[in-house]
């Protein structure tokens, strides 16, 4: 099928607008990277705009950099000393990321890989083009924004399931603060994915550090 058949089915064909739509929420599930080049193929056929999914030029950048920073570093901080612990999680030796501990060239290759994948894709597949389908689906709206922060955290949760229960809790909890900040910030991304990616470059430096334990029974 040619490119101007699909953008054509796409725009004026609401069965397949749906369709493709999930097809590529439940790809982003699987591979969030080639659900972000989805989204992004499927945002040129469509002509929607950049700002639809929330990559627009923020008022201010440093500002936009410096809260995102702060912002990943606090919730990391926060989690993995406080709100973790208190819920009865003990790091483990079997941890799927005991792979980084001192292992520079693995924690820098995986630095890079959530700072792509992470800050870059998953927020475009859970927080920018889930948002936007739904408000094209059910309209603009208090309701539908409070909706999606609340269902783009479970699913959210869904792709991190390789580390256990408490970190698809913490995932969840991760994404209800990602979508209020997202919601917060007008709906432009970019805070969102440095927060994002910052959390994660944390918690591999700790890990790295093999400071987990210690970070876990800090105040508890």
């Amino acid at each position: 099928m040619s490119s101007q058949k699909i953008k054509t089915a796409l725009t004026e064909n609401k069965t397949v607008r749906v369709g493709a739509s999930v097809f590529i929420l439940i790809t982003g599930l699987g591979v969030a990277m080639l659900g972000a080049g989805l989204i992004l193929w499927w945002r040129k056929l469509t002509e929607s705009t950049f700002r639809s999914l929330g990559l627009y030029k923020p008022n201010n950048w440093i500002k936009t950099i410096l809260m995102g920073i702060f912002m990943g570093l606090l919730i990391k901080f926060v989690f993995v000393s406080l709100i973790m612990p208190a819920m009865g999680s003990v790091p483990s030796a079997s941890s799927p990321f005991s792979f980084l501990k001192g292992n520079l060239t693995n924690a820098l290759l995986f630095s890079i890989y959530v700072i792509v994948v992470g800050g870059f894709c998953e927020e475009l597949v859970f927080r920018g083009f889930l948002f936007r389908q739904a408000e094209a689906w059910f309209g603009k709206g208090k309701t539908t924004s409070l909706w999606m922060v609340v269902i783009g955290s479970l699913i959210f949760g869904l792709p991190h399931i390789y580390q256990g229960g408490f970190g698809v809790i913490q995932s969840v909890l991760v994404g209800l603060i990602y979508g209020s900040m997202y919601l917060l910030n007008k709906k432009n991304l970019w805070m969102v994915m440095i927060a994002h990616a910052t959390f994660d470059l944390f918690a591999i430096y700790i890990i790295y550090h093999d400071w987990s334990l210690y970070m876990n029974e800090l105040f508890l």
